[in-house]
């Protein structure tokens, strides 16, 4: 860096010192540079071009624009060449202090997590996923690429590992027999809410059961749901999520009533799809 800024100085005093010159000397020194131009011309000799040289042209390129008609020693299609190669270091000087090599690496506990879960209760990449968010891991820490990529290697090496079906998979197997239920707030005149449940119908999209409260609460839901399913008519799998709502208590109410509660993944709502959009 210093030798470039000695350079730049040198090649500064010698531009200025050719300003504040008089007129003959400008002359003679002109006579002087022909002198040396058509020896070089005549013997064919061979220059030898230094950094200084290639950056003085460079600079002289951006600042005037006649420079091709003093330019002799090389064609003006190699400094277009020294402008671009001065121009790529630069930028790769700038880009190799903030470049990062690789992906961050999963930590070992992490990698355990995932084959446990996998191993225990054959979970898929979004709920593995949503529980480690849940655990306290952050996005910067795991993603959920970085999940189905260590699912696949865990399913390959354990031949008896039977891969869950997708939850896709399941709505499309079990149409008939599934049903949704969520709760959505409505603003009012008053300026206060109302809270409404309501469980839908897969199979023919009908709204079984709804209800409006101002208080809702989990013995409220449970009494929906009595309600909703009364004797014989209850569907063999109940999805729903994970508001806070829907407790432990409700889930346990839910399996009472011989239904299969279905919990969507952390974030997915699209899991939920039809309730979802019913909503809307």
């Amino acid at each position: 860096m210093y030798r470039v800024l000695t350079e730049m100085l040198l090649i500064l005093t010698t531009i200025s010192k050719t300003v504040f010159k008089s007129k003959n000397d400008l002359i003679i020194e002109n006579l002087a540079l022909r002198q040396q131009l058509s020896t070089y011309m005549a013997k064919k000799i061979k220059p030898i071009i230094k950094e200084r040289d290639r950056s003085f042209w460079v600079a002289l390129k951006k600042s005037w624009s006649t420079w091709t008609d003093t330019l002799i020693i090389v064609k003006p299609e190699t400094v277009i060449h020294w402008q671009r190669r001065l121009f790529k270091r630069h930028w790769a000087k700038i880009s190799s202090k903030n470049k990062r090599c690789g992906r961050t690496i999963t930590k070992k506990e992490i990698k355990d997590l995932i084959y446990q879960m996998a191993r225990e209760n054959r979970w898929g990449a979004p709920r593995i996923y949503s529980e480690l968010l849940m655990l306290g891991y952050t996005k910067n820490e795991i993603s959920q690429s970085t999940v189905s990529r260590y699912l696949r290697r865990y399913t390959s090496s354990n031949p008896d590992h039977k891969r869950r079906q997708s939850w896709i998979t399941f709505l499309k197997n079990h149409r008939q027999a599934i049903s949704a239920m969520d709760l959505f707030v409505v603003p009012t005149v008053h300026f206060t809410f109302a809270y409404v449940f309501f469980i839908i119908e897969h199979a023919r999209r009908k709204i079984l059961h709804f209800n409006v409260t101002g208080n809702p609460s989990a013995e409220w839901v449970m009494q929906q749901l009595r309600e909703a399913f009364p004797f014989d008519s209850i569907p063999k799998y109940l999805i729903f999520d994970r508001d806070s709502i829907f407790s432990l208590h409700v889930k346990q109410c839910i399996k009472n009533m011989h239904i299969q509660p279905k919990l969507i993944s952390y974030q997915a709502p699209w899991q939920n799809g039809i309730a979802e959009r019913w909503i809307l």
